[in-house]
């Protein structure tokens, strides 16, 4: 029904303002409910993947926000950021998670340290001698940890 602006009071008009600015609050309060569990559910869906350390620390942390009941202390939050690494090194991240000064910051980087020196380490163990290598005496000579004979064996002529 078409309403005439001159035949309005100004009592009806607070009224109208009152019920459209109510109206407005509801929509935005859905779509912030909305849109706060989608971020949880993301949260708990968040995996490390292929994503570095920092990466994810950063996903994680702001995420978290929105999942505040779930991360009510340091051993929640570190057990959520543990959920979503790679299983790999899980048992060693969980361990750390004893220490009595450890928090998710202090976590973070352990987490970050480990992954960095075992990538190191991958790339030393292709480097590494066989077994092989370190067995003794073999075709003439003895070889040391690079599989180089140390008497080099000379023909005589």
């Amino acid at each position: 029904m078409p309403v005439s602006p001159a035949r309005l009071i100004d009592a009806e008009v607070r009224a109208s303002l009152a019920q459209m600015a109510q109206a407005i609050t509801m929509q935005a309060q859905a779509m912030t409910a909305q849109m706060r569990k989608a971020k949880v559910e993301e949260f708990i869906n968040l995996k490390q993947g292929s994503m570095t350390v920092r990466e994810y620390s950063l996903n994680f942390v702001n995420l978290s926000r929105y999942a505040t009941y779930l991360v009510s202390n340091n051993i929640d939050e570190m057990s959520w950021f543990v959920t979503g690494k790679n299983r790999n090194l899980e048992d060693e991240y969980r361990f750390a998670m004893l220490h009595d000064n450890m928090d998710l910051s202090r976590f973070m980087v352990h987490v970050q340290q480990v992954e960095d020196n075992r990538k190191n380490r991958g790339f030393h163990d292709i480097r590494r001698p066989t077994h092989q290598d370190q067995a003794g005496p073999s075709h003439g000579g003895h070889r040391n940890n690079f599989g180089v004979r140390e008497k080099p064996s000379f023909k005589k002529g």
